[in-house]
């Protein structure tokens, strides 16, 4: 399974706000610099965040962004899922030479374990991982 560049930006921007803290907004800006990710790219992306119900918006001088709920409650599949979709369906059938190596179901299969796997892991748990194997400081 292939993740895309937008399903990569908006686990870190929701990984990125679980790392703020449940009290503290971000503006989108801020999101894109600390992530390095195209402010215009980001702003869609925070929307259908938003119309997920994962993140929230704040308005006015201190507004911003934050998590709509725990961080511990959001995994990464439901972050992926709010960006993508559903899973989307691969090839029929993938052939080498004469032999078909892939089916549809067995892709299939394959992407629904991986996405369970995902919905196991909730995007605070990312941060810790990320903290405690110093890919990012707090």
């Amino acid at each position: 399974m292939r993740i895309s560049a937008k399903a990569d930006y908006a686990v870190r921007a929701s990984a990125e706000l679980a790392a703020a803290g449940p009290s503290i907004t971000l503006k989108a800006e801020q999101l894109a610099h600390a992530q390095d990710i195209p402010l215009k790219f980001l702003l869609n992306i925070l929307v259908e965040l938003k119309h997920a119900g994962l993140v929230q918006s704040h308005r006015g001088s201190v507004g911003g962004y934050s998590l709509a709920k725990p961080s511990r409650s959001i995994t990464i599949a439901d972050v992926i899922r709010a960006v993508e979709g559903q899973l989307a369906t691969g090839q029929t059938n993938k052939q080498i030479g004469t032999k078909l190596v892939i089916s549809t179901r067995t892709v299939e299969t394959h992407r629904a374990k991986i996405m369970l796997k995902l919905d196991m892991h909730s995007v605070s748990e990312l941060v810790r991982y990320a903290v405690r194997t110093h890919l990012i400081q707090l």
